[in-house]
């Protein structure tokens, strides 16, 4: 299974043939051996290579430079290592040409810290930058005798713009390309800018709708491996993966509001006279202290379209108009956030920087009202003890309009997508994937559910490359 950062490779899963017999085998059996031994060499080596970092390795996954002010530039490399005391035993240093600029490490997920339970975490090292200093020249990380080369990810140095942004966190063994449209179309006629889709694992038919809306320039392919094994432990990394994935998006946005959801999201104003960028944007006109929308989550279940849909004009998205919803399944909630008054996020949270007036207080959160506003969660599979049909109520979802903006949208998709994409068959998956893949903080798809799930599609991964592994040469 893949695990890493950055690249892409299709997968194709199937039954392998066997070999001939009689004389052919004979001679096709040692080019079969040698072949699967070659196999068998690389892939551990790989194993190797990906579990051979020092027990004391910081991993950068990615690094950004941000806008702080007219005079400072920011600097943050999120990464993820060892539990470890963040204190003055340890120094960072960020090296640009010739000069050197302390590093403040910091937990990402703050509740893991030590003597608890969990042995790794993500972390981010963080600084400023003066605008003086030459941007574009090589950058190093340095800890205390050791150095490593790293590639700015991300450069937004300017001012973010006016707009709002959805970051959507990673997909694993995804393959509903109809949903891929409903969410996109969905979102477009809410106000958003730009969308970020994590993807880990998808479906070649997924793959290729993603890749049609980016070439639109609707949304971003970010591709999101698994983090690497490190010791052969890292206990939980799926979680650490998903939360580095969540800041990820915040610093690549250049909107000032960002969504922060999954695919089964559905932020709306209920009354539909506003969408969600008219909303959160006069909010934050009337009250600036405002720094995250709170819209509470409304358990949702929709039939899943699956099996072969080629004949796609007679798809309609009339289910949207009324859903089975539960009142008593989930209490909790997700967040469309002011960009520059975060400082760290998690899939739930927000968590505030200072407001910039001198007071000392910090940004605040604003509770949508149940009544005005939702996060309708919008599930084919529930999870256990709220899968009970008697918990679910049928009730009206939403308006005709936004039924009937999907709808145009979708057309027009479909009639581009179809003059090079025949094979619009969904699989049914949603139900293995709930059932292989329990829902804990450390759950894992690939772990629980590659059985269950490789041979059910074709799938495509991101890919394992290299990470830039910070050592102590002192250790």
């Amino acid at each position: 299974m893949p695990s890493g950062y950055v690249t892409l490779g299709p997968v194709r899963h199937g039954s392998l043939a066997k070999p001939p017999i009689g004389y052919v085998g004979k001679i096709l059996r040692p080019i079969i051996f040698l072949t699967l031994s070659a196999l068998l060499l690389f892939f551990l080596l790989r194993h190797l290579r990906t579990s051979s970092y020092k027990s004391d390795a910081f991993l950068v996954v990615n690094s950004y430079y941000q806008f702080v002010s007219d005079d400072l530039v920011g600097f943050q490399a999120i990464g993820f290592s060892r539990l470890r005391p963040l204190n003055a035993t340890e120094s960072w240093f960020l090296i640009l040409g010739d000069e050197k600029f302390p590093l403040e490490a910091q937990c990402i997920k703050r509740r893991c810290r030590l003597g608890e339970p969990c042995k790794w975490n993500d972390y981010r090292l963080k600084t400023t930058i003066p605008r003086t200093v030459d941007l574009d020249q090589a950058v190093y990380i340095q800890h205390n005798d050791d150095r490593v080369r790293i590639d700015i990810t991300v450069k937004n140095p300017n001012r973010r713009i006016e707009g709002m942004d959805v970051c959507i966190a990673p997909l694993y063994y995804f393959n509903h390309w109809v949903r891929v449209i409903e969410f996109v179309e969905f979102y477009k006629m809410q106000g958003a800018s730009h969308m970020y889709i994590y993807v880990s694992s998808v479906s070649k038919t997924v793959h290729a709708m993603l890749k049609y809306y980016q070439k639109q320039g609707v949304l971003t392919v970010v591709y999101w491996p698994e983090l690497p094994k490190v010791d052969n432990e890292v206990h939980g990394r799926f979680r650490l993966g998903q939360e580095a994935a969540v800041n990820d998006c915040a610093l690549r946005s250049r909107a000032k509001f960002v969504v922060n959801g999954d695919m089964d999201d559905w932020f709306f104003i209920r009354d539909g006279n506003e969408t969600l960028l008219e909303f959160v944007t006069r909010h934050v006109t009337e009250d600036p202290t405002i720094g995250s929308f709170q819209f509470f989550m409304l358990f949702t279940h929709q039939e899943s379209r699956v099996g072969d849909l080629s004949d796609w004009k007679k798809i309609n998205f009339n289910g949207l108009r009324e859903a089975d919803i539960c009142d008593t399944c989930n209490d909790s909630f997700k967040n469309i956030f002011v960009a520059d008054a975060s400082t760290r996020l998690n899939a739930h949270q927000v968590f505030f920087r200072r407001l910039p007036d001198q007071s000392g207080r910090n940004y605040t959160i604003y509770e949508v009202p149940r009544e005005v506003g939702r996060d309708f969660h919008v599930r084919f599979a529930m999870f256990k003890g709220w899968d009970k049909k008697d918990l679910y109520e049928r009730r009206p979802l939403f308006p005709q309009s936004v039924v009937d903006a999907i709808s145009r949208g979708f057309d027009t998709a479909m009639e581009e997508f179809t003059k090079t994409h025949k094979n619009l068959t969904i699989p049914s998956t949603a139900q293995t994937m709930q059932d292989c893949n329990p829902f804990s903080n450390c759950m894992n798809p690939y772990k629980n559910c590659a059985r269950y799930m490789d041979h059910l599609d074709e799938w495509i991964f991101a890919n394992n490359t290299e990470h830039a592994a910070v050592h102590d040469s002192s250790v």
